[in-house]
């Protein structure tokens, strides 16, 4: 079973709002709290990339739909 370009799309998308979400979060939470360490760093630094990667994903999957291409490259 072949999961469209659009699906893929979609799931991207979701998962970059997540990250931007979880990123928004993890910067906001350790201000408030006047507690900002390495780790948290390192934390936001890993959370960009991958949200990153999902964002490099949807545009990807979106320039093919685009296209009109359903399935594969």
């Amino acid at each position: 079973m072949a999961v469209s370009n659009r699906i893929k799309r979609n799931i991207s998308f979701l998962l970059t709002l997540l990250g931007c979400v979880i990123i928004i979060s993890w910067i906001v939470t350790p201000i408030l709290a006047r507690s900002i360490d390495a780790k948290g760093w390192f934390e936001i630094f890993g959370a960009c990339v991958i949200t990153y990667n999902a964002y490099s994903s949807f545009a990807t999957y979106n320039k093919r739909v685009k296209a009109g291409i359903e399935y594969g490259k």
